[in-house]
């Protein structure tokens, strides 16, 4: 009896999965077309050939066709990928939080939310945020918005204070010398914070819809004082789910 041991080489890369039979290594028969196998399979061979674009596409069929599959994470995650390649890092950003909404406690998540950063520093250090396919826009609100976010995924963490930290020194530097004030007693609240324990809400019920591109819904952020500790604390403002 052969014996069949299947192992994900470099999925996120888009690379290949092989199977241990007959004594070597094989490459695995490629997936059914048709299924969710088979478009992520899809996706991934546009990825390793260099073709971002056909992988975007290819990414926003499946969630369009599998909203509800458990490979979404990685098809979100690898279409963020494709989209980062593009230089288009406030689509990427989206992708990304795609990813980290359908699966909190993904193996990706940590890979993301480090991409999500980069795409910050990105923004801070003045590259555009591309809309509407050709205007380039200024993006260092978002920037920010996205160092919140970072913080939010993964708090008491060192990437966390790390994205808080950046928030209060750009602040500091721009000379809005209030918000700075915040910004670093919210870096100091947060040395006391132990790494937070990932669990995966409910998924909210979304009606069945037809997507161009990942269901974002944009949330506004804010330093607020905690009403219980008296602390400020980095608090999303009222907000409705990702079902647009």
């Amino acid at each position: 009896m052969a014996v069949l041991v299947l192992i994900a080489a470099g999925a996120a890369q888009g690379q290949d999965s092989y199977e241990w039979k007959g004594g070597k290594w094989t490459k695995s028969a490629p997936p059914a077309k048709g299924t969710p196998e088979g478009e992520l399979s899809l996706v991934r061979k546009h990825m390793r050939d260099g073709k971002y674009k056909k992988a975007v596409k290819a990414a926003k069929k499946f969630l369009d066709r599998y909203p509800d599959s458990e490979l979404m994470e990685d098809v979100s995650y690898l279409a963020g990928n494709a989209e980062f390649a593009r230089k288009r890092y406030f689509q990427a950003f989206e992708w990304y939080e795609t990813q980290l909404d359908y699966s909190p406690r993904g193996r990706y998540y940590n890979l993301a939310v480090r991409k999500e950063y980069e795409i910050a520093e990105k923004f801070l250090a003045g590259e555009k945020r591309i809309a509407l396919g050709m205007l380039r826009l200024s993006a260092k609100a978002e920037a920010l918005e996205i160092l919140t976010r970072v913080a939010e995924h993964v708090p008491g963490t060192p990437l966390a204070k790390k994205a808080i930290m950046r928030i209060a020194d750009w602040k500091f530097d721009k000379q809005k010398w209030l918000e700075a004030a915040d910004a670093y007693d919210v870096f100091i609240d947060s040395e006391t914070l132990p790494p937070a324990i990932r669990t995966k809400p409910p998924k909210p019920k979304c009606p069945k819809h037809s997507s161009r591109s990942p269901r974002f819904a944009p949330r506004r952020f804010s330093l607020r004082r905690s009403s219980m500790s008296g602390h400020k604390s980095l608090r999303l403002r009222p907000t409705t789910t990702n079902c647009l």
